[in-house]
């Protein structure tokens, strides 16, 4: 597993030796994912909402490009290169349409050391990194910096090895609301050949300015349930007709988050090819605001203090297995997700939830090139806030305690979605055997059961109404084929 470094790139002192870039050093890596997946059960062409049931059929197509150039190679050995990233969705044709205008840079940096191979890298610009990936599932739950801006610094000695890093995060958080978000943290790796074991964390702080709109704040005397109502207007006017230019001024806030990693792996053993184990806990940074409007005039509501105290804890394992030698590979992995709001005990929300997920995928080799996989997934979503979900096309849209209510803050009648998936189809590797061996080619089936209806993306009709030009169906099994590739270069 490659760490990718976190460092910052500084002008090199100046010296008589010319500079210059080295277009022989220049190249292209990347990775692209494409894909034909017609579905014929009215879907988006994807399996089931999200990764949490594993990455196959529920991601879509894909295309990563990473330019790298040097920009300096001196005679006394210090160098500069050039790192940019541009991905995006897939071709015309797939989801995403192919416009090039979904293309995004989402990495540029410089880096630049002494010498290569050096004790330590310096770095400036773009500072995302992440420890590794849970392969199944295509996340990456020990990543740091993402989105922020700056420079770092890293450093190596023997089998350790540290980053130290210092950015703003604010563009990335907040778009064209920017308010500096001032981010800085490091993280610490002991590398061995069996073994791998890694410590990091970020804390973000957002200042209090007075007097900017962009600047976190909180409306005064506001409560969670009528905001979740909208009815906050409302609430302050009662007893007070005709005083909307008297609703409470916003009150400047500080916000804080802060997010915590850790990465533990080990293997190398003649069954054991490798097992991993990614861990984060975070503290999420605060909303910003809202709009409510009431008498036909909007009303910004300041969220400073009712979206402060959210939390979430990421736990995900995988393990490498090799069953039959060069016969039959295993991978499997698990994944727990608990988020919690402390300042929410009233309604669902993505804020109060319990996630698990386990995946098992089989690849048997039929002989270099040809592999047959196979994979199943189970995974167990719960609303520890109530009921969330819709069993039927004729459940309750709101509720309270699970009785129909139209001012209710539930959203059906489930308080958790079980979703079972399973999927198989044959491979064409021309690298061959291997979990990751690619380019690849791949022809897919998969069959999903879920417990709420139609749990997949779709347009169908949701609500039961006379007036209602198509009526809603009912559907909780959901299947596809795909033709897929997938390679990385």
């Amino acid at each position: 597993m490659k760490f990718w470094i976190i460092s910052a790139a500084l002008l090199l002192p100046g010296s008589p030796v010319q500079a210059y870039a080295d277009h022989a050093a220049t190249g292209m890596g990347g990775y692209v994912r494409l894909l034909a997946r017609p579905d014929l059960g009215g879907g988006n062409g994807r399996l089931g909402f999200w990764n949490l049931y594993g990455r196959l059929l529920n991601e879509g197509p894909w295309v990563s490009l990473d330019p790298r150039m040097t920009l300096l190679k001196k005679s006394d050995g210090a160098w500069s290169d050039l790192h940019l990233k541009i991905e995006g969705p897939g071709p015309l044709g797939a989801s995403g349409g192919g416009s090039l205008a979904k293309m995004t840079l989402t990495q540029a940096y410089l880096r630049a050391g002494e010498r290569r191979g050096g004790d330590w890298t310096l770095r400036l610009g773009s500072l995302g990194t992440w420890f590794g990936d849970l392969g199944l599932y295509d996340m990456r739950p020990a990543s740091l910096f993402q989105g922020s801006v700056g420079a770092a610094l890293e450093g190596k000695q023997g089998k350790w090895s540290y980053l130290l890093a210092l950015g703003d995060a604010g563009f990335a958080m907040l778009a064209d609301q920017y308010n500096a978000v001032i981010s800085a943290g490091g993280a610490m790796h002991y590398r061995s050949k069996r073994l791998v074991v890694g410590l990091g964390g970020e804390y973000r702080f957002e200042p209090e300015v007075p007097g900017k709109a962009n600047a976190p704040h909180a409306t005064p005397g506001m409560k969670l349930e009528d905001l979740l109502r909208g009815e906050v207007v409302e609430r302050f006017l009662e007893g007070r007709p005709g005083q909307e230019d008297f609703f409470p001024k916003p009150e400047a806030r500080s916000n804080n988050s802060f997010a915590l990693v850790g990465e533990l792996g080990f293997g190398g053993f003649k069954t054991l090819r490798w097992w991993q184990s990614f861990a984060r806990f975070e503290r999420l940074h605060p909303e910003r605001s809202r709009i409510e409007n009431f008498a036909g005039r909007d009303f910004t509501l300041y969220l400073g203090d009712l979206t402060n105290e959210r939390w979430r804890a990421t736990f995900g394992s995988e393990a490498q297995l090799v069953l039959l030698p060069k016969k039959l590979d295993l991978w499997w992995g698990v994944l727990g997700i608990w988020a919690w709001d402390a300042d929410n005990a009233l309604a669902p929300s993505d804020h109060n939830m319990q996630m698990f997920s386990s995946v098992l995928r089989a690849q048997y080799y039929l002989s270099n090139r040809w592999h047959l996989l196979a994979e199943g997934s189970l995974a167990s979503e719960t609303s520890t806030n109530g009921r969330r979900w819709r069993a039927s096309a004729r459940s309750i849209e709101a509720g309270t305690g699970g009785m129909s209510d139209s001012r209710g803050l539930e959203f059906g009648d489930l308080e958790t979605r079980i979703t079972k998936q399973i999927k198989g189809g044959l491979l064409f590797s021309p690298k061959g055997k291997g979990l990751f061996a690619r380019p690849l080619i791949r022809l897919l089936y998969g069959l999903q059961h879920s417990n709420e209806n139609n749990a997949f993306g779709n347009a169908f009709e949701t609500r039961e109404s006379n007036e209602n030009t198509f009526s809603p169906v009912q559907r909780h099994l959901h299947h596809l084929i795909a033709l897929e590739a997938e390679a990385w270069f």
